[in-house]
């Protein structure tokens, strides 16, 4: 596909380089020239200098042939007006605005982004994904990474096994004898900085990172089965005072009214808006690295810190000492995904990823067929989608001991007819089945072709 990101940020570079890596002719519009040149350098892309809003720049760009268009510069009113030129100029077919200002997306603005305004096909908040995986997160705290999948019925997980872990040196294909009618399936393991996929005879070792997908029902179970004891948040303290914050707050307050929040930043004025808005959150002003400050909201006894600076090193910093001074849990956004990979080695319970989460809401958009929801892990090696098999596809119809998928490659569930099974080698595809994939990203193109109609 020929892709238009306009915007070299953080979220628009990190897009950028997964598209080109799985094949796709991406493009970069922005108008600082030592932002496009070094992107140019890194990244298998084209670069254009200028600004988005500008139709000479789009024009430039060749939006004209483009099948997306991603608006996601620093200004939500760049964004739409892009969006808008894309439509009415360009006929881009598929177009994809980052908007942060949450006012814009109060219900009773709704109309603005119909297609006779702005023409936005899609809308992405980084505030509301991300708050929204955060409070998926603290609702399974044992695990560092969690997904909601199938309408909420089945869950991909993230652990860390510890010391205690009764599963240590367990081969993969005793499992199932261990725990009969368990529905849950080990898709990936990371051992020392290095991901693979498991097979069989292979044996779990103290400190393994497993990803493992799970019937919702089964998940207490599983947990208890890896070792973790039952954990539940009663008390929350927020670090940084940031939109985030704030949005996560909002969705916490509105799912569990009676939860104890307490709130620690250093910026009286962004204390004081969250203050003015949360309605059961204690706001303190402070450093979080302050020990008296964390002594003052009793972080001692806190079931879980969560920080939300956008700096990753005062996210790192205050949970290590959050998690010396006492609190249970610790879960921290990481900015930079170089970094998130040794977090936990840091002692950081769980992690919050959230370019990874704005590129898996995009790319779910792009990918071609059925895919819904698309997920990388361990820093985009792996990949993790759901799907719906189209009639016409190469497998529908077909055992999966006839389809030749890629190497790494698992069909960890399926629904077929609303029933949720682990399929074996036997079992047959059929259109219109909902499936639940781990590929790695050089295959996920393959996965596509697999799944979609042909033409």
């Amino acid at each position: 596909m020929n892709i238009v990101i306009c915007g070299a940020g953080v979220a628009g570079l990190g897009v950028a380089h997964y598209l080109s890596l799985i094949g796709h002719t991406v493009t970069l519009i922005d108008d600082n020239k030592d932002v496009i040149t070094k992107a140019i350098e890194e990244l298998d892309c084209k670069g254009i200098v200028g600004f988005a809003s500008n139709p000479q720049t789009l024009q430039d760009a060749g939006v004209g042939s483009a099948d997306v268009v991603l608006a996601s510069t620093s200004s939500d009113e760049v964004n739409m007006v892009t969006c808008r030129l894309a439509h009415s100029i360009f006929n881009v077919p598929l177009k994809i605005a980052r908007i942060r200002n949450q006012n814009y997306l109060e219900e009773k603005w709704s109309d603005i982004f119909n297609r006779e305004t702005f023409s936005i096909d899609i809308i992405l908040s980084p505030e509301k994904l991300v708050a929204k995986a955060i409070t998926e997160s603290l609702a399974v705290p044992q695990a560092f990474d969690v997904l909601t999948l199938l309408n909420g019925e089945v869950e991909l997980l993230g652990i860390r096994l510890p010391e205690d872990c009764p599963l240590v040196d367990t081969a993969i294909f005793k499992l199932k004898h261990l725990f009969p009618g368990l529905k849950s399936v080990i898709i990936a393991v990371n051992r020392g900085g290095k991901l693979f996929v498991p097979k069989n005879n292979d044996h779990l070792e103290v400190g393994d990172e497993v990803y493992y997908v799970v019937d919702k029902k089964d998940i207490d179970r599983s947990l208890k089965a890896f070792g973790f004891d039952d954990f539940i948040n009663n008390n929350i303290v927020v670090i940084g005072g940031n939109k985030l914050a704030e949005e996560f707050i909002t969705t916490m307050e509105r799912a569990n009214p009676h939860l104890l929040i307490k709130l620690i930043d250093p910026d009286i004025k962004r204390c004081e808006t969250i203050a003015s808005k949360a309605k059961n959150c204690l706001v303190i002003h402070g450093n979080s690295l302050d020990k008296t400050i964390l002594e003052q909201v009793q972080v001692q006894n806190t079931d879980t810190v969560v920080c939300l600076h956008s700096d990753d090193q005062n996210n790192i910093l205050s949970s290590m000492l959050c998690k010396r001074m006492g609190a249970k849990m610790t879960l921290a956004t990481i900015h930079q995904s170089d970094i998130a990979t040794i977090a936990p080695t840091l002692g950081i319970d769980g992690i919050i990823t959230p370019t990874s989460i704005t590129n898996s809401a995009i790319l779910q958009y792009i990918h071609r067929g059925k895919m819904q929801k698309v997920y990388s892990i361990f820093n985009g090696f792996g990949e993790v989608f759901e799907a719906i098999i189209l009639e016409g596809s190469p497998i529908s119809g077909k055992e999966i001991s006839e389809i030749s998928l890629p190497n790494d490659t698992i069909i960890a569930f399926t629904q077929q007819s609303g029933k949720l099974i682990i399929p074996h080698s036997e079992t047959v595809l059929n259109s219109n089945d909902k499936i639940i994939v781990f590929t790695t990203q050089e295959s996920i193109q393959e996965m596509e072709n697999l799944i979609s109609m042909r033409l």
